[in-house]
C-alpha cells in the first residue's frame, strides 16, 4: 500500500468572512490530510507528521476517525499552546490584499529525528502552513530522501509582525526550500514574492514568469512548477515545455480557505497513482474548486461527491 507523508502544522482557525460571520475550524495541515484521505480511498495510507497540542488532539482524532486510511504514527504530542490563525476576508483571498492573516503561538519546527517516518514514505507533501515547518537539519534530511517531494510554498513567504499580522516577505533561506522539491506549488502572489522586485526590463519582466523560468533553468530543484490562479484555475510549467493553462469550473465559492491545500493533496495523489503532470493539475483544479463549496475541514469528507457534481454539470 502506498504511503504519503504530509508534513506541516495543525492550527486552530478562526475565519472571519466578508459578511462579518465567524467560523471556527481545525486548519493548516488538517485541510491537506482530510482532502487527501477523502480522495484516496482505502488503498493509500496518509501519514500526517506534525506536532499536536493537547487542546486540539481530541478534535483532530475525532475528525480523522471518519477515514480509515489516516495513520496516527506521526502525530507528536506538543505540551505548548496550539498555533492559532485568524483569517479575515474582505473579498476573495489574496495574500496581502483581500485577506488579512494573523498568527499566534507558532508551533516549533520539526527536528531531524521527528521525521523518520517521512523518509520511508512513497511520497512527501511538504506544506509550509505557518512558514518554516522544519529545522534546517530536518530540511536537509528531506532532500536526501528517495521519495518525490511536493512543496506547497504557502506561508513560507509571509513574515510575522509583533502583532501577529502576516505580510509578504521572501525569507533569506528560500532557495534551500525550493531545492528539496521535485514538484513545486505556489499561487501568483507567492511566486511574485519569491521573484523579488519586478525587473524594469528584459525578457522576464513579469515576476511570476521570471520566477518560474529561473527555477526550472537550475540544475537542482523542481522540474515541475504549478502556479495556482484562484478562480482562473492553474498553469503548469515543466522544464523545456510551454506552460499549460488549466481552467477551473465556475463555482459560487462558500469558503476559499484550504483550496490550495486541497489542490496539493489531489495533485500528489494523482502523481503517485501514475498520472502525468497535466492530468494531475486538472484533477487538482477540480478538487480545489469543489473545496470552495465546503466550509471547514470536517466537510472535506464530502469532497468526492462534490467533485462528481461539478463534473456532471
Amino acid at each position: 500500500m502506498p504511503r504519503i507523508a504530509v508534513i506541516g502544522v495543525v492550527v486552530d482557525d478562526q475565519i472571519i468572512r466578508a459578511d462579518g460571520s465567524i467560523f471556527r475550524s481545525l486548519g493548516g495541515l488538517t485541510y491537506s490530510v482530510s482532502a487527501m484521505a477523502a480522495l484516496a480511498g482505502p488503498d493509500v495510507e496518509i501519514l500526517p507528521i506534525c506536532r499536536v497540542a493537547h487542546a486540539l488532539r481530541d478534535r483532530l482524532v475525532a475528525e480523522w476517525s471518519a477515514f480509515d486510511n489516516v495513520s496516527d504514527l506521526g502525530l507528536l504530542a506538543w505540551k505548548g499552546p496550539p498555533s492559532k490563525v485568524t483569517l479575515e476576508y474582505r473579498e476573495g483571498g489574496l495574500i496581502g490584499g483581500d485577506r488579512e492573516e494573523r498568527l499566534s503561538c507558532r508551533t516549533p519546527p520539526l527536528a531531524m529525528h521527528e521525521i523518520d517516518a517521512a523518509i520511508a514514505a512513497d511520497a512527501i507533501l511538504l506544506n509550509c502552513v505557518t512558514g518554516a515547518v522544519l529545522t534546517p537539519g530536518a530540511l536537509g534530511r528531506i532532500s536526501e530522501s528517495l521519495a518525490p517531494v511536493h512543496l506547497d510554498v504557502h506561508s513560507l513567504v509571509l513574515g510575522h509582525g509583533a502583532d501577529g499580522v502576516r505580510f509578504p516577505q521572501r525569507p533569506a533561506d528560500w532557495q534551500s526550500w525550493i531545492d528539496v522539491a521535485h514538484t513545486l506549488q505556489c499561487n501568483e502572489q507567492e511566486a511574485a514574492v519569491l521573484a523579488g522586485s519586478v525587473a524594469s526590463g528584459g525578457v522576464y519582466s513579469d515576476p511570476v514568469e521570471r520566477f518560474v523560468c529561473a527555477t526550472l533553468d537550475r540544475s537542482v530543484g523542481p522540474r515541475t512548477v504549478v502556479i495556482t490562479r484562484g478562480a482562473a484555475g492553474a498553469e503548469l510549467f515543466e522544464h523545456d515545455t510551454p506552460g499549460v493553462q488549466v481552467a477551473a469550473p465556475e463555482v459560487e465559492a462558500v469558503d476559499p480557505t484550504g483550496a490550495g491545500d486541497t489542490f496539493g493533496a489531489a495533485f500528489v495523489l494523482e502523481l503517485i497513482g501514475g498520472a502525468d503532470a497535466k492530468s494531475a493539475t486538472q484533477a487538482a483544479v477540480s478538487a480545489a474548486s469543489a473545496a470552495c463549496l465546503l466550509s471547514g475541514t470536517a466537510a472535506l469528507a464530502l469532497l468526492p461527491d462534490v467533485i462528481t457534481s461539478l463534473v456532471d454539470q
